[in-house]
């Protein structure tokens, strides 16, 4: 398995390594020779793209920390871009996370990345394509015809309100109303203990006012 997969120069100065896969003591080699050239010429910032990398090694770690040493030398640095949670793990535990740099994209790094003249050509010609297909012949634009689908909805008819006879409607609204209205509860003794106290009064009254009557000579 190839563990570096290319080289990308931005600048004169900085040059970006792009690695790949799980990065074990066999790709120490690779990146020797991937990098010890770089480091020998003008290249003093050098930016290892790990967001294809599951895994890093010790003697992987060991070679960064050189590569650091030698491009600090020349007052340059080692950047990683796209290191994931697991690779991160790795610098921590080693005790080297602090001196490196972490960033998420090379934009974040601080480095542009222009696509290549081809592919500027290409996107050119694809333009001026479409700018010769718009044109006819002789040099008048063609208008553009679009089609619209107007889709009509069929109209349903309004629901018809059922009506209720009133004869049923009444017998409805009595039956609402005994429900609404509590039956009345039957009356005991004490709820005219005051009517029997007031008879009781005037036959009392009546028999003494008879018994006056009938004691005086």
């Amino acid at each position: 398995m190839k563990y570096v997969t290319g080289t990308r120069t931005v600048n004169p100065q900085t040059t970006v390594v792009i690695c790949q896969g799980e990065m074990d003591s066999l790709a120490v080699e690779e990146l020797h020779q991937a990098v010890d050239p770089l480091l020998a010429d003008a290249t003093s910032h050098l930016i290892f793209d790990f967001a294809k990398v599951d895994y890093l090694s010790s003697s992987v770690l060991s070679f960064l920390l050189a590569a650091q040493s030698k491009a600090k030398e020349k007052s340059g640095k080692v950047s990683l871009v796209g290191a994931s949670e697991l690779v991160k793990q790795s610098f921590e535990m080693a005790a080297l996370d602090s001196l490196f740099e972490f960033h998420g994209t090379l934009e974040d790094a601080g480095v542009v990345v222009t696509p290549p003249a081809s592919a500027k050509g290409k996107e050119r010609a694809e333009k001026k394509g479409k700018g010769t297909a718009a044109t006819k012949g002789d040099g008048s634009s063609s208008p553009v015809i679009e089609k619209v689908v107007v889709q009509r909805q069929e109209e349903k008819p309004p629901a018809r309100e059922k009506v209720t006879p009133i004869s049923e409607r009444r017998a409805r609204e009595e039956r609402l109303v005994e429900k609404i209205q509590p039956l009345a509860e039957p009356k005991s003794w004490r709820d005219y203990g005051v009517w029997i106290g007031i008879g009781v009064a005037v036959m009392v009254s009546v028999v003494v006012s008879l018994y006056l009557y009938l004691v005086q000579p």
